[in-house]
């Protein structure tokens, strides 16, 4: 009896699902099913990994050089997760690092209008006759210098921030590493 193409994934899909990976039976119904005999050896070391109790099964490869392959197919896929990774990790870092350089920019416009602003009331202060103006000019000054260094102090701190963002992305990026491929 010929078996379509459609016919043998079914059968092969339902040896996987209806019999463990570990299952003696699993190998028998397999062995029975296959069209290419194998060598005593194979099945030795088939009947081996499936006594063992730490076996998930075992895969039979008729094709030369399928170790190979399966090698290659697996490095690819490393090289590739790293590429992922690496693009995450670089997309990542540049994000915080905008963020923080849109924080700086801004707080430093803020700092900068605060030093015109300043600036434009010494000025004031300088040109004004009258005393009580004088006074009211230098409270005021003094006001903005406060709100400035104030500004200065959210200024680092922002910066601050954004190096304590970089730590948990750094922990994540030294987890990933130590995972293991299987």
């Amino acid at each position: 009896m010929e078996l379509t193409a459609a016919q043998q994934k079914y059968f092969a899909y339902w040896l996987t699902r209806s019999l463990p990976s570990n299952s003696l039976g699993k190998l028998t119904a397999s062995l029975q099913d296959a069209q290419v005999n194998l060598p005593s050896h194979q099945i030795d070391a088939a009947l081996f990994a499936f006594k063992s109790s730490l076996s998930k099964g075992a895969i039979f490869a008729d094709e030369v050089e399928l170790g190979k392959t399966i090698l290659a197919q697996r490095a690819e896929i490393t090289v590739a997760s790293a590429e992922r990774n690496n693009n995450f990790f670089e997309e990542e870092m540049e994000k915080l690092e905008n963020r923080s350089e849109d924080v700086k920019a801004g707080l430093e416009k803020e700092q900068c209008d605060l030093d015109a602003e300043i600036k434009l009331r010494k000025n004031e202060s300088k040109k004004t006759s009258r005393l009580d103006e004088k006074v009211r000019l230098q409270r005021l000054i003094k006001d903005l210098e406060k709100r400035r260094s104030e500004k200065r102090l959210n200024l680092y701190q922002a910066q601050d921030d954004v190096v304590e963002k970089n730590e948990p992305l750094l922990a994540k990026v030294e987890a990933m590493l130590a995972q293991k491929i299987e």
